[in-house]
C-alpha cells in the first residue's frame, strides 16, 4: 500500500469512526492535518500537486474568471491553511480550469451561474483527471 493508499485509508476511518463527514465537529484539527498528509502524500505519489479552489470572492474572483488569475496554485509543501484549497489534481487541466473559471462569472446581483457549469461537475472533473476533492472543518 503505498504512503497515499494508507492517509486516505485512515482518513475514511476516521469519517467512518464518527459516522459520516457532517458529523465532522468544527475545527477538526485531527481531521483538517490528515487533509494536509493525503495532500503531501498525493505529491510524492505523483510527482506533482496543484491545489485549487471552486470559489474566489472579490477581486480574485473577477481575476480567476476572466482568466487573469489561473485557479492552479503548485504544492511545493508550504503550510496549507483549513478550508485553503478544495481539490488536489496532479496537472493543471485545462477543462477543470475553464469550469472554475465560468463557475465564478457570476453575472448581477442573484448570482446566476452558466448552466453548463455547476459544482457537481467541477467535483466529478477532479475525479476523472485523477485528483482529490477535500472536506475542511
Amino acid at each position: 500500500m503505498t504512503r497515499l493508499e494508507e492517509a486516505i485509508k485512515k482518513q475514511n476511518n476516521y469519517l467512518i469512526r464518527i459516522g459520516d463527514p457532517i458529523n465532522l465537529l468544527e475545527a477538526d484539527n485531527e481531521y483538517n492535518d490528515m487533509n494536509r498528509e493525503v495532500i503531501s502524500a498525493f505529491k510524492e505519489h505523483h510527482g506533482k500537486a496543484f491545489l485549487g479552489k471552486n470559489n474566489y470572492y472579490d477581486d480574485e474572483r473577477t481575476a480567476v474568471a476572466n482568466g487573469e488569475k489561473s485557479p492552479y496554485e503548485v504544492y511545493i509543501g508550504q503550510k496549507i491553511y483549513n478550508f485553503g484549497c478544495d481539490f488536489c489534481v496532479p496537472f493543471e487541466d485545462a477543462e477543470l480550469q475553464e469550469m472554475i473559471r465560468r463557475w465564478n462569472g457570476f453575472t448581477g446581483t442573484s448570482g446566476t451561474v452558466p448552466s453548463k457549469s455547476n459544482a457537481g461537475t467541477i467535483i466529478d472533473r477532479v475525479l476523472e483527471i485523477g485528483g482529490i476533492n477535500l472536506i475542511w472543518s
